[in-house]
């Protein structure tokens, strides 16, 4: 699978990491994951980390899954960094799915990289 999620204790940061083509059922279940993670660690912080990600989902696919989740299961995330992919077409994805999150009221920010990210995160 090419997704995968872990909780940093020390930082108290759940971070997802895409890579390769990550297929919409791969995209929503990670995501669905993820947030059952903070729910369960009671963090509001998602790091992920993208930049080896392709495509394989659309924006249709994104605005979706959006548009699916309940605001009260996520009203305790409080902040989400993304990291952007290298890849081009992959990278609109991220900067859509961005761009709709925030239209949402959600607070989702993308970086080129980590230690950017890391730092807006945690401020």
């Amino acid at each position: 699978m090419p997704t995968s999620i872990k909780y940093l204790a020390d930082l108290k940061i759940v971070e997802s990491n895409y890579s390769g083509v990550v297929t919409p059922d791969e995209l929503q279940q990670s995501m669905a994951n993820g947030i059952e993670l903070t729910t369960r660690e009671k963090t509001g912080l998602i790091l992920s980390d993208c930049t080896t990600m392709l495509e394989g989902h659309s924006v249709v696919d994104i605005f979706y899954f959006l548009s699916k989740i309940d605001r009260s299961v996520i009203s305790h995330i409080t902040k989400e960094a993304m990291i952007l992919p290298l890849d081009p077409k992959a990278a609109e994805n991220v900067k859509f799915y961005e761009t709709t999150c925030q239209n949402r009221g959600l607070n989702v920010r993308s970086f080129d990289d980590r230690e950017s990210a890391l730092a807006w995160l945690l401020q």
